[in-house]
């Protein structure tokens, strides 16, 4: 479990563990990791991977070699483009699959690559709050205005503007 560590070299990390020919899980949550390298394909021996509440977009290519991964744990990233992010896991045997909520299509194609795999979505209410305000206020309202009272509704604490081009950017 290599968990909130912001200083983590990855790259030589995994170089390391490559040497651990027994190690089956490897947990990375929270550590604001926006690129896995191609190396982690080199750990065939993992069964269980956490990638969980990190910055990614995308998973390696490299990932389609971990022959023997059963779990991974990527909810709370920033996947673009789910489809093809987990399409790179369809040679793999994987039986859980957790990952942030999708698209009702998304899904659908999700659970057809992967039909024997428990897949986990991470609800994200916050979003669909956000959404729902914003599709229900009148056109009064600016968009500054209308944004700064949706980010108030879904959470207090937010003290910033910002504009959302896509709902993966908002974790």
């Amino acid at each position: 479990d290599i968990s909130f560590n912001l200083n983590l070299d990855l790259e030589t990390s995994l170089v390391s563990l490559k040497g651990c020919s027994n190690l089956q899980k490897l947990a990375l949550p929270v550590n604001q990791i926006s690129e896995i390298p191609e190396s982690i394909g080199e750990l065939r021996q993992l069964r269980e991977l956490n990638l969980t509440d990190n910055n990614l977009t995308d998973l390696p290519n490299g990932i389609s070699n971990m022959d023997s991964l059963e779990a991974l744990y990527v909810a709370k990233n920033i996947i673009v483009d789910p489809v093809k992010t987990y399409s790179k896991l369809d040679k793999l045997n994987i039986k859980v699959l957790s990952i942030d909520q999708v698209s009702e299509e998304d899904l659908k194609i999700i659970q057809e690559m992967f039909p024997q795999t428990a897949i986990n979505q991470k609800k994200t209410k916050d979003i669909e709050e956000l959404m729902r305000h914003m599709d229900s206020s009148t056109d009064k309202e600016t968009p500054k205005e209308l944004h700064a009272s949706s980010v108030r509704q879904v959470e207090q604490s937010v003290q910033y503007d910002a504009e959302i081009y896509s709902l993966a950017y908002t974790r």
